[in-house]
């Protein structure tokens, strides 16, 4: 367990003792040590902890601080982990929380209930300095195929500055002997690819069309050499 250091966030553990339920959470506006805090001054933002301890009282529970953090952030993502890692929404006998970080539930309609004050503050806290997410056209499209069931590859084109980024994280990169090796061995045995008649005119024609918009030309090198192997026996 850390050594404590005063207002640090904190996760901690209740347990209430007449029925050995138990709830885990996160606190990270604490004022003082997290010793000095926690059922004390802080007594959960849960609502059921709260009926219970109006139920039962204060002395029925015991409470443990389980860990301190540097950072809001480290605390709500370590509460997280632990409470997705126990399963504890699908373990209601044994845990009294009954949502993971104010956004997954148990099943309870939440309909017309609203976050608790300090659950609105954590998820204020956590949207502080990130950039609202917008999606690239990209991004769009593979969601859009995914949707619809058909894989990536169909459909799929990369931007111009996708197509440069992989450009630059390529270039100057050096294919060893052994993985050419295994290139040309997985090639040897890789099924060969016929196009149909129709497929071989389609290709034709778009490449006529293609050489009609953007004549190509050989270079005089390229053309000595084409005639060359023309030439040769």
């Amino acid at each position: 367990m850390d050594i404590y250091s005063p207002s640090k966030p904190y996760t901690y553990i209740i347990r209430l003792v007449t029925t050995g339920q138990v709830y885990y959470g996160m606190r990270s506006a604490n004022t003082v040590s997290p010793e000095k805090d926690l059922w004390i001054r802080y007594f959960t933002s849960s609502k059921k902890i709260k009926k219970l301890l109006a139920q039962y009282g204060k002395d029925a529970f015991t409470c443990e601080v389980r860990r301190t953090f540097d950072t809001h952030e480290q605390a709500a993502c370590w509460e997280k982990k632990v409470l997705t890692r126990m399963r504890v929404l699908s373990k209601p006998d044994i845990w009294l929380n009954d949502s993971i970080s104010g956004t997954l539930y148990n099943g309870t309609n939440r309909k017309g209930q609203k976050h608790s004050d300090e659950a609105r503050r954590k998820m204020s806290e956590a949207r502080k300095g990130k950039v609202s997410y917008i999606p690239t056209a990209e991004q769009k499209l593979a969601s859009s195929l995914r949707q619809k069931g058909i894989p990536k590859s169909k459909g799929w084109h990369h931007s111009n500055e996708t197509k440069a980024s992989i450009g630059i994280k390529h270039r100057g990169k050096v294919v060893s002997d052994d993985t050419r090796r295994k290139l040309s061995e997985a090639a040897k045995v890789r099924p060969i690819r016929q196009h149909s008649e129709e497929t071989k005119q389609k290709m034709r024609e778009s490449a006529k069309l293609n050489h009609l918009k953007n004549p190509r030309t050989h270079s005089e090198e390229t053309k000595r050499k084409i005639r060359a192997a023309a030439a040769a026996p």
